[in-house]
């Protein structure tokens, strides 16, 4: 005989920290805005569709980033590298946090970051409200792609995957 945990309720705290028992990987998305380059550190990211080539991100309702995002024809998203971790970091407090990263030149269209282990360029699909956030899905125009250790994010904090070849 198995026991079951019984159903308890649950507030907003332990369900955040329920979901952080996933392991993420680690985005940079970035765009262009009326005040510069901008972006931003998710790790909502998610592919969608191989045929249209869709990919799907969200962002807090509530970030004073969304609009530049709504706004925007062109995005790029990075799945970051872990050497990447330290350069990235200045996004989670601010918008423009680009110092210590390499870009590559892109003009017209958003910042291209140099070094992350995918970059997707993307065009607006569709946007969706759900709860207390947007889901942004994005067509992928084109790629870049190579071999490193992923950054990742897994119970509340940044982390390295230690893989087989690590041991």
């Amino acid at each position: 005989m198995t026991m079951q945990s019984p159903i308890v309720p649950f507030d907003t705290r332990s369900f955040r920290d329920s979901l952080g028992k996933f392991t993420t990987g680690v985005t940079l998305v970035t765009t262009q805005s009326d005040k510069g380059d901008m972006g931003i550190l998710v790790n909502s990211f998610a592919s969608v569709s191989l045929k249209p080539p869709l990919v799907l991100w969200s962002i807090d309702k509530s970030s004073k980033r969304r609009a530049a995002f709504e706004a925007a024809e062109r995005t790029a998203i990075h799945i970051l590298a872990d050497a990447q971790r330290n350069d990235c970091m200045g996004f989670t407090k601010d918008a423009f946090g680009f110092g210590g990263l390499t870009l590559a030149d892109n003009p017209g269209g958003p910042p291209l970051v140099e070094g992350c282990l995918t970059r997707f360029e993307c065009e607006p699909y569709a946007t969706y409200e759900a709860g207390d956030h947007i889901i942004f899905i994005s067509r992928v125009v084109n790629l870049t792609t190579r071999d490193a250790s992923p950054m990742v994010f897994f119970n509340g904090a940044f982390g390295t995957l230690s893989t087989a070849d690590d041991q």
